[in-house]
Order: structure tokens, then C-alpha cells, then sequence
């Protein structure tokens, strides 16, 4: 298991090539446990596109 430093403010996210049930297809991450934490621990994730950039958000359901 990866361990963070606590100062960490840069990570690197490597994505996975898979299958949707629908068989198109998309791409898999592991979101590191920093960064789910400071999301307030979410059942989701929402990324929204504004001025060429991308905000990540936190979503609980």
C-alpha cells in the first residue's frame, strides 16, 4: 500500500482500460486516500468542466 506524505499536494493517478457492462469503453482510476478524505469520504465523484478547467467534487448519497 502507497504511503502519502502528509504535505503531499500533487498526485498521480494512473487509469485502466476496461469494458462497461454495454461493452463501450471507458477508463478505471484508484483515487488516492488523501484525496478521498479531504472529498469527505464520497459514494461518488462529480467532475465538472468550467473556463478549461476541472473541478473535482465530492458527492454523498
Amino acid at each position: 500500500m502507497t504511503r502519502w506524505a502528509k504535505d503531499t499536494k500533487e498526485f498521480t493517478v494512473r487509469l485502466y482500460k476496461s469494458k462497461n457492462r454495454d461493452a463501450t469503453p471507458s477508463l478505471l482510476c484508484r483515487v488516492p486516500r488523501p484525496l478521498v478524505k479531504l472529498l469527505g469520504d464520497p459514494s461518488s465523484l462529480k467532475f465538472c468542466v468550467k473556463d478549461g478547467k476541472v473541478i473535482v467534487e465530492g458527492v454523498n448519497s
